[in-house]
Order: structure tokens, then sequence, then C-alpha cells
């Protein structure tokens, strides 16, 4: 609060005293005056500052008392230095700016010739001068121009003797004060000396020492970020070591796995020799009665039809035995020959058909003549599988129907039902070898789920493509297509 007050008030003394040392006593006597009709008009608005104000404006009073003195207005002074007298004599309030006041209104009366007046003030000045506690540089420069006055007094009054004893003192006084002033200086000079030799050696230290914590953090950061590294690298090796050993215990288990299901393979190729060789004589039989009941002259018409298809099938059977007997011929490449693709369907579609009869439903082929280097045996299976997966996932009354197209040297091939679709859950797996996605037929005809896999892997042997497109309670369409040189006929 006492900022708030004082600096706008200080500011304008301050100038005031600025021009008065220039000797430009107008423009002091206006400052001096903004800064007295500044005091009065903060005086209300703060009744707890009333003290700081009061003495505040004393000292504004007294100093443009000075001023006015120097202006000639010398009445107007009389009064402002009254005033400022009055106002710090008071308790509590600085007696020194009092004591200043009365110095200059001693002054003013001894210019004047009114010495008795003059003689009151210094009168006071000599019993307040002498007791005062504060020895301040103030308190000098008051008693010099105390000296100075008093001396002034004296010689108006014509006793040179007390004026010559007075300026004798204020020269000596002034003297010492210049003296000290002179060796302030001076230790205020090798101080300043001493003080900055001591600041640049303890900059230096400092330097140094910031040096040396930059080494210590350096290192020691240095240090922690080495044994993280270490940790790391420590953390790395064990994992490492335990990682191998699992991938030595996993190899372990794996080559004991591999041989366990080498084992497995064997006994499971065993065992379907076994069975394929069991069948081998059955179907040789049925093909030599077969072979037996066709010589016979009175065989003709429909059963001589009937027994020429299933001598057909006997020997595709037969020739798939074999090849399961010959491991190694397995491995080779497919035995193709030029086959008549249409005539090739009809006859899977006549062995098929009391199967589709059994179940009232009608297959409808339609082909074209249409020759194309294949393997007969192994395309026969892809046909025979795909129709008969048609019949048993077709309802009772249904049709089929078979469809060959033949555009730019493409062979395509559709077995389209009307059954009962695939679902969407199940269309991943259709060609999987894994036997998750077979299903019943619609009478309840069991499926082992691996004939469209094998049809897949055939098909791939003739670089050629399979796919379906179902939408289930609608039915499937299975789409076989082969890139190889036809010769329509």
């Amino acid at each position: 609060m006492i900022q708030n007050i004082n600096e706008p008030q200080q500011y304008r003394n301050t100038m005031a005293l600025c021009y008065e040392k220039m000797e430009k006593y107008d423009s002091a006597a206006y400052y001096y005056i903004d800064a007295l009709a500044f005091l009065e008009e903060i005086k209300p608005k703060f009744p707890e500052q009333e003290l700081f104000i009061s003495s505040a404006m004393g000292v504004v009073k007294g100093n443009l008392g000075g001023v006015m003195a120097k202006l000639g207005n010398i009445g107007v002074a009389k009064k402002l230095l009254k005033s400022s007298i009055a106002i710090n004599s008071q308790p509590n309030y600085d007696h020194s700016d009092a004591q200043t006041a009365k110095l200059k209104l001693t002054q003013i009366y001894i210019n004047e010739g009114s010495l008795d007046k003059a003689l009151v003030y210094l009168d006071e000045l000599d019993k307040e001068l002498p007791n005062s506690e504060l020895k301040t540089r103030q308190y000098l420069d008051i008693i010099l121009r105390w000296y100075l006055i008093k001396g002034a007094y004296y010689e108006n009054k014509g006793d040179m003797a007390n004026a010559l004893a007075l300026m004798k003192s204020y020269h000596h006084l002034n003297d010492s004060i210049q003296k000290i002033d002179h060796e302030l200086k001076y230790v205020d000079v090798e101080g300043s000396f001493r003080n900055a030799a001591q600041n640049y050696e303890l900059s230096i230290v400092n330097r140094d020492n910031k040096i040396k914590n930059i080494y210590l953090a350096t290192a020691a950061s240095f240090t922690f970020l080495l044994a993280i590294f270490l940790i790391v690298i420590w953390n790395n090796l064990k994992k490492s070591i335990k990682a191998n050993n699992v991938i030595l215990q996993k190899n372990s288990d794996l080559q004991d796995t591999l041989g366990a299901l080498e084992f497995s393979q064997a006994e499971n190729t065993k065992i379907m020799y076994m069975v394929a060789h069991d069948l081998r004589n059955p179907i040789s039989s049925m093909i030599m009665m077969a072979n037996l009941i066709l010589e016979d002259q009175q065989v003709n018409g429909e059963n001589k039809y009937l027994l020429e298809n299933i001598k057909t099938s006997c020997s595709n059977s037969l020739q798939l035995i074999t090849e399961m007997l010959l491991p190694n011929k397995r491995d080779k490449h497919l035995v193709k020959e030029e086959v008549q693709i249409d005539r090739l369907l009809k006859y899977c579609v006549e062995i098929l058909n009391h199967k589709a009869e059994e179940k009232h439903q009608k297959i409808h082929l339609n082909t074209i003549p249409v020759t194309a280097l294949i393997s007969k045996e192994k395309m026969w299976r892809v046909i025979t599988n795909l129709i008969a997966n048609a019949i048993k996932f077709t309802p009772v009354g249904k049709n089929i129907d078979v469809i060959m197209q033949n555009t730019h040297e493409i062979i395509t091939i559709k077995i389209k039902d009307e059954g009962i679709g695939i679902p969407n859950s199940l269309k991943n797996m259709v060609f999987d070898w894994d036997t998750m996605g077979k299903r019943e037929g619609t009478n309840g005809e069991k499926s082992f789920g691996m004939g469209l896999a094998i049809s897949k892997q055939i098909i791939s042997a003739h670089d050629g493509k399979i796919w379906f497109e179902s939408k289930e309670n609608v039915g499937t369409t299975f789409f076989i297509e082969l890139p190889v040189r036809a010769k329509r006929l």
C-alpha cells in the first residue's frame, strides 16, 4: 500500500530535485507543487497512512520553500518552511527534515537582517544537533550548513571571532568528510578489484567443478548403460540357452513323432496292400464271369449292355488296385491317352443311373463330341465321384445335369444338382483331406469325405481346375476345367 502511495510522489519530488540542482527553479517548483497536490488528493483516501503522507508533505513543503526563496517569493517561502517545521517536528516524524527547513528559514532571516528571529532557530538547532543519535551523512551535511549559517549570523552581528571559529570548524569537518569519501572510494576500488579477482577464481573453481560433474555424470551414465547392456546380454543368453533346450526337446519329440508316423504309415500301407491284394482276385473273377456270359450267343439287348458296363467298371477297379500295389508307378507322371470325353461322360452316367433311379432322380446329359489327352481311369474316377455326390445330396425326385462345353481349346464339365447345397461353414473344407467336412446324404448315405480331395489332386495333375458354386437348399454346381488341346470330331 505504501509503495502505491510513495512511488508517484517520489517520482515528482525526484524530478523537482533534479531541476533544482540544474538551477531551473521554475520547473522544480512545478513538480514540488504537483507532488503536494497528489498528496492532498490521496490523504482522505488512506487515513491509515496519515503519518506517512503528512511526513511526505512536510518534506515537499520544505523543498518547495527553499525553491521559492531562490525565486524571490520570500513570503511564500517562509510560510512553506514554517509549515514543514511544524509537521516534521512532531513526535515520530523525521526531525532531520525539520532541521533542514529551520536552516533554510534561518538563512532567509539573516539575509533580511532579522537576526533576532534567526537566533531563535539557531538556539533550537544548538540544542538538537549535538544530541542527535543518528550520525548519518545527512546529519553531517546539516552540521556543515549549520556552521556556515551560524558563522554568517555572527559575521552580521560583527562578532568576527566566533564567525572565524565556526568557519574553521566548517572547513575542518568538510575536509574530514572529503577525506573519508576519498578513502571510501579507494577502499571501494580495491575491494572491487579483490571481489573481481575472487569472483574470477570462484568462477574458475565453479567451471572446474562443472566439468568434473559432467565427467562424473558421463562416467556414471556410461557405467549404468554398460550395466544395463550386460544385464540384457545375460538375460538374452539365458533365454537363448533355455530356448535352445526347448528346441532340442521339441526336435527330439518331433523325431519321435515322425518315427511313430512313419511306423503308422508303414502299417497302413501294409494293410492297404493286403486289402487291395484280397480285392484283386474277386474282381478278376467278376471280369472272367462277365466275359463267359457275354460269349453266350443268347445274351443280347439290355442284358448285354449291362454286362459290358459291369466288365468295364470291374476293369477300372482292377486297374486302380494294380496302381495301389505298385507304389513306384504312383509317383510317375500320368499315362495319358486320346479319350472321347463325351463317351466317358455317357459311360459314367449309365453306370450311376441305377442309383439315381433308386431315388427317382433323372440325370440329363448334354455333351458334344470331343477328344482329349487324359488319363481315362483317373478322369472316370473324378466324374463318377462328382455324379455320385450329386445323387447322394439331392432329394428324391430331383434332377441332375451333366454338361460339357468346349471353348478356346478348354474343356469345361459341369455337374449340377438340385440338392441341399453346401453350408458356408463347410465351403473352405470341401477339398481338404481331413474328414471334418463329411455329411450324410439325403437318404442317410454314408460319406468318407476324401473323394473331392482326390478329385482335386487328379485335376491338378492334368493342369486343370476344379471349383464349385453352391447355395443352401437350392443346389450345387461343380466345374472342371481342363486346359488340354482338345480336338472336335
